[in-house]
C-alpha cells in the first residue's frame, strides 16, 4: 500500500527503511512543531508507534496535544543546562529558537518576535524522566533552529543510545552547513554518519550498523510513497466527488419529488373539478337534474325529444338548444363545450341533408354546430 510521507524532506521514508520491521517502536522528536505537516514522526504514529514530542511554542504544543493524544507532548526546551530558558517565538512559524542571534536575524527580516520564559531540561534529564526504563528509543530527531549543539551537549550518549539520530544540519533557512559545531560529539560516542539529504544528517549507532544499507540511496520510486500535500489534494478531490454525487442524488430526488407533487396536484385538480361538478349539479333545480347528467350531458329522454334515432335534430332542436349564432344555450353549454363533446366524430358532416334537401354548406349555423360534432351512435347513449 502506498505510504504517505509527512516529513519536509522525506526523513520519515529513510527512517522507515531502516526500522520498518519494528512494531510499536518509540521515538523522541525535539522541535516537533506540527503534528502532521513537516512531521518526521506522524507516519510512525499512524503505524502504532508512540513517543515524546518536545515543542515550547504554545500554538504548536496545543496542536500536538490535540493531534497526538497518545504521545507525551512537553512544552519545554532541551538545552545543555536545567532551569528556565528564553524562547524566542517567531510568530506562528516553525522558526522559533533559543538562539538569540537567529531570533534577531528573523526580526531584521520583518518577522514578529515574542520572548517567552519556558522550562529548560537537558536531553539526559528528558530521557531519565520521560523514557520508560528499559525502553529502546529507535530514533531521535533534533530540529531546534540553530541550537542543536546545546541539545547534543546535554545528552548521556554512553547510556542513552537511540538507534538513529537525525539532526538538522544547516543554519535556519539556508544551505550553510553547521554540523561542525556538534558532529564530533556524536562520532566520539559511537555513532557513524550514514546519510545526508541536503538538510539533515543521519547517524547510526555502531551497535546497529547492520541497518546501514537502508541509507545507500535517497528516497525513490521503489519506496512507493506520496507526499502529505498530495494526499490532502486527493482527499479534497474525493470529498468534492462525493459531495457532487450527493448533490446529484439530491437533485434527482427533488425532481422525482416534484413529479410526484405535480401528479398529486393534478389529481387534486381533477378531484376539485369533480366536486365542483357535483356541487353545481346538487345546487341545480329539480327539473334540470331530471333532464341532465352531472356533467351536463342530456339524459336519454331529452335526447329523444331533441333528435331522431338517425342523429338528425328534430325541429325543436334549433329553437330549444341553439342560439342564432349556432352556440348552445346555457343548459346545454356545459357539456356541448366540453373536451368530451368536442372530440365526438364528425361522420355525419359530409352526408347530412336537412329535411328540406339542403346540403351541409346551405344549412344554418345552428344545425351546422350540431352536425360538426355528433353521430347517431353518440346520441343513442
Amino acid at each position: 500500500m502506498t505510504i504517505v510521507s509527512y516529513a519536509q524532506n522525506f526523513e520519515d521514508i529513510m527512517l522507515l527503511r531502516a526500522v520498518g520491521d519494528v512494531s510499536e517502536g518509540f521515538y523522541i522528536d525535539i522541535g516537533a512543531c506540527s503534528p502532521d505537516a513537516d512531521s518526521v514522526t506522524r507516519l510512525f504514529y499512524n503505524k502504532g508507534w508512540r513517543g515524546i514530542n518536545v515543542e515550547p511554542h504554545p500554538h504548536f504544543l496545543q496542536k500536538l496535544r490535540q493531534g497526538r493524544p497518545e504521545d507525551k507532548n512537553l512544552g519545554l526546551v532541551i538545552t545543555k543546562t536545567e532551569g528556565i530558558a528564553t524562547f524566542h517565538k517567531v510568530g506562528d512559524t516553525g522558526l522559533s529558537s533559543t538562539n538569540p542571534d537567529i531570533a534577531k536575524s528573523h526580526q531584521t527580516s520583518g518577522l514578529p518576535i515574542t520572548e517567552l520564559e519556558v522550562p529548560a531540561m537537558t536531553l539526559r534529564g528528558l530521557w531519565s524522566e520521560h523514557v520508560p526504563k528499559g525502553r529502546e528509543v529507535h530514533f531521535l530527531k533534533i530540529d531546534v533552529e540553530g541550537a542543536e549543539a546545546n541539545v547534543i551537549a546535554g545528552g548521556n550518549w554512553q547510556e542513552h543510545r537511540p538507534w538513529i539520530v537525525v539532526v538538522e544540519a544547516t543554519l535556519p533557512n539556508s544551505q550553510t552547513p553547521n554540523h561542525g559545531e556538534w558532529e564530533n560529539h556524536l562520532l566520539d560516542n559511537g555513532y557513524s554518519f550514514v546519510y545526508w539529504d541536503g538538510l539533515n544528517r543521519f547517524y547510526l549507532a555502531n551497535e546497529h550498523q547492520d541497518r546501514g544499507g537502508a541509507f545507500s540511496a535517497p528516497p525513490n520510486v521503489f519506496d512507493d510513497f506520496i507526499r502529505y500535500s498530495q494526499a490532502l489534494v486527493e482527499q479534497q478531490a474525493n470529498s468534492l466527488i462525493q459531495e457532487r454525487s450527493a448533490l446529484i442524488q439530491k437533485r434527482s430526488a427533488l425532481i422525482q419529488g416534484k413529479s410526484r407533487l405535480q401528479r398529486k396536484v393534478e389529481l387534486l385538480r381533477q378531484e376539485v373539478e369533480k366536486l365542483e361538478i357535483e356541487n353545481r349539479y346538487l345546487t341545480q333545480s329539480l327539473w334540470r337534474r331530471s333532464l341532465f347528467h352531472k356533467g351536463g350531458k342530456p339524459r336519454r329522454l331529452l335526447w329523444r325529444l331533441l333528435f331522431h334515432k338517425n342523429g338528425k335534430p328534430r325541429g325543436v332542436f334549433r329553437d330549444a338548444v341553439l342560439r342564432k349564432d349556432g352556440m348552445p344555450r346555457e343548459p346545454f353549454s356545459q357539456w356541448m363545450t366540453s373536451a368530451e363533446y368536442q372530440a365526438l366524430p364528425r361522420a355525419i358532416k359530409l352526408t347530412y341533408q336537412t329535411g328540406d334537401g339542403l346540403s351541409y354548406a346551405q344549412i344554418s349555423a345552428r344545425t351546422r354546430f350540431f352536425v360538426d360534432r355528433l353521430s347517431a351512435t353518440d346520441l343513442d347513449e
